[in-house]
């Protein structure tokens, strides 16, 4: 989710000012969802916390959709949806330092 985050960071500022074009929203959201699948892939966890974790990141991978063009909501929404997810996603889960 690092990842996610760190990309979503770089992207924002460029979003918020509407300079942040389809196409890079799409390659923003291929990223979202090669980062979510790696860790869906390589993340163990107890049954509880997966079901939990499969709950959390539902919200950036829709959001990745969005950004892809795949609905009718804006791609600035998508973004906005990943950006909420990641700030969620604190309330369930810690890294370690």
């Amino acid at each position: 989710m690092d990842r996610i985050n760190q990309a979503m960071a770089t992207a924002l500022p460029l979003i918020h000012k509407h300079r942040f074009s389809d196409s890079d929203c799409a390659t923003l959201a291929t990223t979202i969802n090669q980062k979510v699948g790696y860790t869906i892939e390589h993340c163990k966890l107890d049954v509880k916390a997966d079901a939990i974790l499969r709950l959390v990141i539902a919200e950036p991978m829709a959001g990745a959709e969005i950004m892809e063009g795949k609905s009718t909501a804006t791609r600035h929404d998508g973004a906005a949806r990943v950006r909420r997810a990641l700030e969620s996603y604190g309330n369930y889960f810690q890294h370690p330092a």
